[in-house]
């Protein structure tokens, strides 16, 4: 998608008129304000000393990243002053049991999705040590009964009958995808469900892009056959969502997304940024799941959680 591509909102929305993407608004809450804007400084600092290894061919990367960062730091002084200037201002088969299977599914999307490198914490723990994988952040993040736990409603609703399509909007590239996303979209696609994967058009973060995720879905389908078989079949697709950034804008999504979701009946969004800087307040005209792991304390505080707790939130559109 080019700048001038044309957006639609999201045609399951069930407000599309009320519908705001923010749960936290910068703009009045200083609070708030105060604690993110040092934040995000500290978080593109930190990318300047990355810029070198993560760039081995360009010899002035370090120095382009620091040019950034001052531009960066110069907007947040301004911001600091003045928050309106940027209006508006805001911060996404080896089990018996159906319900031990997609426990399982679901501690892997949650487990996957603490490897994101917007999140200190989480860049602190990956910083400290090299052998830190799917495994140990199951362990990292709350147990059940999590902070907001609607499992045994969606496990229930599972077993009814399977969904026509689901659309699932992805968040990070590498362990959150291919160790979390994947197994549960294999699982759908095995039930029968079309799957609609969706990612962003450009680059933000370690966040997927749309031509990472048709690459992801290429190499998973020379070792999986489900996947080959959906892949070719157009069980299985993939579509860029028309977003540049770590949140999710439903009403600003490419008419192609928007044109291909009509047909479904459950929507995933996975992800602090997509599920819980934006949209924890959105409510659908079909079924939708949202799946977050609550990274920044600041965040969970807000919310009245603790870091790392669990978001596993339900919602039926009946």
């Amino acid at each position: 998608m080019t700048s001038n591509d044309k957006h639609y909102i999201c045609p399951l929305l069930k407000n599309p008129e009320l519908y705001n993407p923010d749960t936290i608004d910068l703009c009045n809450n200083v609070k708030a304000r105060n604690y993110w804007l040092p934040c995000l400084e500290q978080m593109v600092k930190k990318f300047v000393n990355k810029a070198g290894y993560l760039n081995p061919d360009d010899p002035n990367a370090t120095e382009k990243a620091e040019i950034c960062f001052q531009k960066f730091h110069s907007l947040i002084e301004q911001l600091m002053d003045d928050p309106t200037i940027l209006k508006p201002l805001s911060m996404r088969d080896s089990f018996n049991s159906f319900e031990g299977k997609w426990l399982e599914l679901t501690n892997g999307v949650l487990a996957g999705n603490v490897f994101d490198w917007g999140a200190k914490a989480v860049t602190d723990i990956l910083e400290r040590t090299h052998h830190f994988g799917l495994a140990e952040a199951m362990m990292t993040i709350q147990k059940r009964p999590w902070f907001h736990d609607d499992l045994d409603s969606w496990i229930k609703r599972l077993k009814k009958q399977p969904y026509r399509m689901c659309i699932i909007f992805v968040d990070n590239c590498g362990v959150d995808f291919i160790l979390g996303i994947l197994p549960m979209v294999r699982e759908f696609l095995r039930q029968g469900t079309k799957v609609v994967l969706t990612a962003n058009s450009t680059p933000s973060l370690n966040d997927v892009t749309y031509r990472e995720l048709n690459l992801y879905c290429y190499k998973a389908a020379l070792y999986c056959p489900v996947l080959k078989e959906s892949l070719a079949q157009g069980q299985l697709i993939t579509v860029e969502n028309g977003q540049r950034g770590p949140c999710l804008d439903l009403s600003h999504l490419s008419p192609k997304l928007c044109d291909v979701m009509k047909c479904a009946d459950l929507v995933i969004i996975e992800g602090m940024g997509r599920a819980v800087h934006t949209n924890l307040y959105a409510k659908f005209a079909v079924d939708c799941l949202k799946l977050a792991v609550l990274k920044n304390e600041w965040l969970a505080n807000s919310l009245g959680a603790e870091q790392f707790s669990v978001i596993c939130d339900f919602e039926s559109a009946t």
